[in-house]
């Protein structure tokens, strides 16, 4: 996500945008990874390890001098680390479709909520794409979408990307929301590494906190905890106001929000004194506390580094166990439909 951000803070309505569309075998990135090649040769954005981005962006604009095009790069022949090969549709962002699909991305980006692209990665109507957005298409410029527009509200609908005949349908996901409750020193470190993962961060508090790299910060009144906060059912919540009585307020309007991830700063004890006192029919397996996970932390730092690891695991729907305990692929498949 942080990259998508980058890519469209430096877009001018010119260079190149490498899309990674299709994978075979182990790659570093996923489809759907983008990066910008800009007019004066900089680049944003990754589509390797650092395997490709020189190559790429060295022949990108003689390769997309006849329009779009998909070019494959494979471990054989270019020294992908990982032995794969990789899918790369190139196009010039001076194209009239090209500023389309700019521009849908900078709108998900905006509003906050998901979106579908399919985008055709072979035959005549190559980089020709159908955009889904709202329970609607926003835009397509396929003559026959059929089966591609199902399969578009099929993504949408699941939550995820798939690979269809001549086709990549991407489920386009936004940053992370995040929300941190508490005006304490270890709020910065929580909110500077979770930017790093290019996450949306809102602190609220009820004194004045400086957080610069927030993007947004709610000063809370007194007697209403959550008033002009936004929570949505995929936000993610972190308790750390070190007030007992806060967090057992805030632990009564939240936890029959149900959000995605709702943690809590402090130990086990104290943690069951609270809801006890909250009483009800709680179910605690919703609240994750202790917060965090267990990497031996003991400064403000590490465990930011905990609870920003747990919330990522969550939020991927992974253990957090060590890679070298999973059998499966480091990365789960794309689907692939008829």
């Amino acid at each position: 996500m942080k990259e998508i951000s980058a890519i469209l803070k430096a877009w001018d309505r010119s260079g190149i945008l490498a899309t990674v569309v299709g994978v075979r075998g182990s790659a570093y990135r996923k489809p759907g990874a983008r990066m910008l090649v800009m007019a004066n040769g900089v680049r944003i954005g990754s589509i390797s390890g650092g395997c490709l981005e020189s190559e790429v962006a060295k022949k990108a604009a003689w390769l997309t001098s006849n329009g779009r095009v998909v070019r494959t790069y494979n471990g054989d022949e270019f020294g992908l680390g990982c032995n794969g090969s990789v899918d790369v549709l190139l196009e010039r962002l001076d194209a009239p479709h090209a500023q389309r699909h700019m521009q849908f991305l900078a709108n998900r980006y905006a509003e906050g909520e998901p979106g579908v692209i399919a985008t055709l990665t072979e035959g005549p109507d190559l980089g020709r794409r159908l955009y889904v957005a709202g329970g609607k298409v926003w835009a397509s410029d396929l003559e026959n979408p059929g089966l591609l527009a199902k399969q578009a509200f099929e993504a949408a609908r699941d939550g995820e990307s798939r690979m269809c005949p001549n086709a990549f349908i991407e489920y386009f996901a936004v940053p992370l929301r995040l929300l941190v409750f508490g005006a304490g020193f270890d709020v910065a470190p929580l909110v500077s590494m979770a930017k790093l993962l290019g996450w949306h961060v809102t602190v609220a508090a009820a004194r004045p906190v400086q957080s610069p790299l927030a993007d947004e910060v709610v000063l809370l009144p007194a007697d209403d905890f959550t008033c002009g906060v936004d929570i949505r059912p995929e936000t993610a919540i972190v308790l750390m106001t070190h007030n007992y009585a806060t967090d057992r307020e805030l632990l009564q309007r939240l936890l029959p929000l149900r959000p995605r991830y709702l943690g809590l700063l402090g130990p086990r004890a104290r943690t069951r004194q609270l809801l006890e006192e909250i009483g009800g029919h709680i179910d605690s397996r919703q609240l994750h506390a202790p917060i965090g996970l267990d990497l031996g932390a003991d400064t403000p730092e590490g465990i930011a580094l905990s609870i920003v690891a747990e919330i990522q695991a969550v939020a991927a729907g992974r253990s957090a166990k060590m890679l070298r305990s999973r059998d499966e692929p480091i990365y789960a498949p794309v689907p692939e439909f008829a």
